[in-house]
C-alpha cells in the first residue's frame, strides 16, 4: 500500500462524514412525569438530544401539559400545535431553554407560557411567532446577538 493510500485512510478516519440533518420529536406525554429527558414522553419514545441547530420540538396533545426543562437544553425550534384540552396550553418550567434560528411558534389557540428561562444568545437571529395564540414568558429572556422579529 502506497503512502498516499494510507494518509488519505487516516484523514478518513480522523473526520467521519456527520450528518446535519434536522430531527423532529413531537411530545405526547407518555412517561411517568413532565421531564423532557424521559424518553416515553415522546411520540418516538426516546428523549431529544440537545442540539441549537438541528433539535425541532414540537409540544402537542393533551397529556402532561407542564413539561420540565430537568437539564438546560438547546433547540433549533420550538413549535406549540393544538391542544387537546380544557383551554390550557402548555406550560414549560424548569432550567434554561436555548432556542435556535428556528424560534418559537404558537399554532395552537391557547396561550403557550414558558416560566424557565429562555435563552437566544446562541445565534444571531432568530423568531417568537404567536401564529394562533399568545407567547408569554415569566421568566428571563437573552435576546440574540442581532434580530429577534416577533409576530
Amino acid at each position: 500500500m502506497n503512502s498516499r493510500c494510507i494518509l488519505l485512510t487516516t484523514i478518513a478516519a480522523l473526520f467521519p462524514l456527520t450528518s446535519s440533518r434536522a430531527v423532529t420529536d413531537t411530545w405526547d406525554g407518555g412517561g411517568a412525569n413532565d421531564n423532557i429527558s424521559t424518553g416515553a414522553n415522546w411520540a418516538d419514545n426516546t428523549a431529544p438530544a440537545s442540539n441549537l441547530a438541528s433539535t425541532d420540538l414540537i409540544f402537542s396533545g393533551g397529556t402532561r401539559l407542564e413539561p420540565n426543562v430537568s437539564a438546560p437544553f438547546s433547540a433549533h425550534s420550538i413549535t406549540f400545535d393544538n391542544v387537546i384540552s380544557t383551554g390550557l396550553g402548555f406550560q414549560i418550567g424548569g432550567q434554561t431553554l436555548s432556542v435556535g434560528t428556528g424560534g418559537i411558534v404558537n399554532n395552537d389557540s391557547d396561550v403557550a407560557a414558558l416560566g424557565c428561562p429562555v435563552n437566544f444568545r446562541g445565534v444571531a437571529t432568530s423568531t417568537i411567532n404567536a401564529a394562533s395564540g399568545q407567547v408569554y414568558f415569566s421568566n428571563t429572556l437573552t435576546l440574540p446577538t442581532g434580530t429577534l422579529t416577533v409576530t
